[in-house]
């Protein structure tokens, strides 16, 4: 409306995403051992569909409908795309003699669409263990003095492929108009597709952690800490700088590995009395963490602090 001619745009935009779980757990406990077992199974896929279209020449200004649009300019465009994860998961507990001894193995196989074919599949396993001190025969701590004495320490990897579009992978070809009119139209062209990352892969994320747990005066008072190494490698970042003669862009891919050391300490006071002839429980928590990061590897000869991104 105004000055200008008037113009009706609609666009639609569908999602049809699905999603399939399932999983089984079973239960074992002989004597002093106990077993439990969890695996299942899982599958994610989301399609999108766009439809834009517009035209110039209402012929009425209050019933907004394409088909009383009547002017010479029209545009229309679409376009989808699609994705699809697929994943099978188990856990094993293991404890012995009432949870003085603990263990603990987990794993996922999971694929991903973003990837090509031969590089979509990952297995990523973790394993912990765990000591509690303080149920040893020869523990002879009141409880109400230490409680809870327990030790552990856990291995785990995760994957990754946050950051990437649908078709990293593949080279795609852009369609545009020129300014080029032959015989009375406008020309459509390609432009030159984007350069690809060699062996793109998943990203991956392996932690180490060594912790304790500690209850004192029947544990109302407890503390925890952790210390953490985790390496993430085969990061999904921006490709080095290339010349300009190279022609593109560096595409992205897993060209970067990094170092994450970092602690948490908590501390926990939990405790109830007596309010009105009722039972009024609370608990006061505090913590404290810190981490630090550092870039093992990525390609910047000139030392650039802008370049990693």
């Amino acid at each position: 409306t105004g000055s200008g001619v008037n113009q009706l745009k609609e666009t639609q935009t569908n999602h049809w995403y699905q999603a399939f779980n399932v999983y089984g757990d079973y239960m074992l406990d002989i004597a002093d051992h106990q077993i439990k077992i969890m695996a299942g199974y899982n599958y994610e896929t989301k399609r999108l569909k766009d439809i834009k279209v517009s035209r110039q020449g209402l012929l009425s200004d209050d019933l907004n409908d394409l088909n009383l649009a009547v002017g010479d300019a029209m545009t229309m465009s679409g376009g989808q795309n699609e994705y699809a994860l697929l994943g099978a998961f188990y856990r094993l507990n293991y404890s012995y003699k009432g949870g003085r001894y603990l263990f603990e193995t987990s794993g996922r196989y999971d694929g991903s669409s973003r990837f090509r074919s031969g590089h979509r599949f990952g297995f990523f396993p973790s394993a912990s263990v765990g000591w509690r001190i303080s149920q040893e025969p020869w523990w002879n701590v009141k409880s109400e003095h230490i409680s809870n004495a327990k030790v552990r320490f856990s291995w785990g990897s995760l994957g990754n492929a946050a950051g990437l579009s649908n078709y990293q992978y593949i080279q795609t070809l852009g369609i545009s108009k020129s300014d080029y009119i032959l015989d009375g139209l406008r020309q459509n062209y390609m432009s030159s597709p984007a350069a690809l990352p060699g062996n793109l892969t998943w990203e991956t994320a392996t932690t180490y952690d060594i912790g304790a747990d500690l209850g004192f005066f029947d544990n109302r008072l407890t503390v925890s800490g952790d210390y953490y190494i985790r390496k993430t490698t085969d990061m999904i970042v921006n490709g080095p700088t290339v010349p300009d003669v190279f022609g593109a862009s560096s595409p992205k891919g897993n060209y970067a590995d990094m170092s994450t050391y970092g602690y948490e300490l908590s501390l926990e006071w939990r405790d109830g009395f007596d309010l009105a002839g009722k039972r009024f429980n609370y608990s006061i928590k505090g913590t404290l963490a810190d981490y630090y990061s550092v870039i093992d590897r990525f390609n910047n000869a000139n030392k650039s602090l802008s370049e990693y991104a």
